[in-house]
């Protein structure tokens, strides 16, 4: 699913899984329809001949309704389905439906992923439909009231807190999910998946975190990055595993079930607390680490206030990165 309040399915992102022997559906959560068969190649801009808001010619002919545009949780005071976020869920779950009556389309294989504003809507629905073999929210996540960006004001609007929490059912979500993040990410701070990992690994030991250092917010650089693919590969394909990196007792241990290859180790650390400063992310200090017999042996560095373990490795050549949670002190 795509992101941003204006967003519009992207021709780009699907034949990146088609690419790679998947069937995929992408889907236009903001009710932008399009007017010709290549509309979805290019991001829509707010003035495009390309797409049309609402309903148009056969459509409207035959009865249908046009659902609400995201109005950023602004329009959680009104009925159900007068929300955007209901509708947004609920054509996910159809989608989900329609893919998997797709004769051509392994049913058991059917994964779902999400960028930005997709990726709410992403960790939202896996709370509701536990058919999907994989989840990969992309920047976004749950716990979005622990934010230290703007989506903190966000879910604090209206009835949102009561209705749109994904945490309060991820308890129901038990499909390996990989969060994936960036540690500078101006909208989403890392900590909301970090809270989001721990709570979802308790339900699938296959769930991972992936935190990408000084990763650029777009949908381009969210479908670029391998992470996505390796994970799904290693569900749906059986094919190696991406490591995970472990806390326990302030030991770091490295996980890695199918013993692919680890390029390296490091540890990033900030001096002061983890926090924004005018809607900044806190720039990020690191120091190469070194693993032994599957443990991370290098110290953290005195004077860090908040800390994570990231370690590289690749899988058939392809490079990625795994990471732990955080440690505040």
């Amino acid at each position: 699913m795509h992101g941003s309040q204006s967003g519009i399915p992207y021709a780009a992102w699907v034949k990146e899984w088609n690419d790679r022997g998947y069937a995929a559906i992408s889907l236009s959560t903001n009710n932008f329809f399009p007017l010709n068969n290549t509309a979805g190649d290019r991001e829509y801009n707010g003035e495009t001949e390309n797409w049309n808001y609402g309903l148009y010619g056969e459509f409207l002919e035959d009865g249908y309704v046009t659902a609400p545009r995201n109005q950023a949780m602004n329009d959680t005071t009104n009925p159900y389905e007068s929300q955007w976020m209901y509708h947004a869920i609920a054509q996910t779950i159809h989608a989900n439906t329609l893919l998997r009556s797709d004769p051509r389309v392994d049913s058991n294989k059917v994964g779902i992923s999400g960028i930005s504003w997709g990726a709410t809507v992403t960790s939202l629905t896996i709370g509701y439909d536990n058919r999907y073999a994989f989840a990969v929210p992309v920047y976004g996540s749950g716990y979005l009231l622990e934010s230290h960006t703007v989506f903190k004001d966000v879910f604090s609007k209206g009835n949102t807190p009561e209705m749109w929490l994904a945490e309060d059912r991820f308890g129901f979500a038990d499909m390996p999910v990989l969060w994936l993040c960036s540690n500078t990410d101006a909208a989403f701070s890392m900590n909301t998946n970090m809270l989001s990992y721990a709570d979802t690994v308790e339900n699938n030991a296959d769930t991972r975190l992936s935190v990408v250092n000084g990763w650029a917010h777009s949908h381009s650089y969210g479908w670029s990055r391998a992470e996505s693919y390796l994970f799904a590969d290693s569900v749906c394909k059986n094919t190696a595993q991406i490591p995970a990196v472990l806390l326990q007792n302030s030991t770091a241990s490295v996980v890695n079930p199918d013993n692919v290859t680890v390029t390296g180790a490091k540890i990033y650390y900030l001096t002061s607390e983890y926090a924004y400063t005018n809607g900044a992310a806190p720039s990020w200090l690191s120091v190469d680490a070194v693993i032994t017999n599957g443990v991370i042996t290098t110290a953290v560095p005195n004077g860090a206030r908040a800390y994570y373990y990231e370690v590289s490795y690749t899988i058939d050549g392809v490079s990625g990165v795994t990471a732990s949670v955080m440690t505040e002190k």
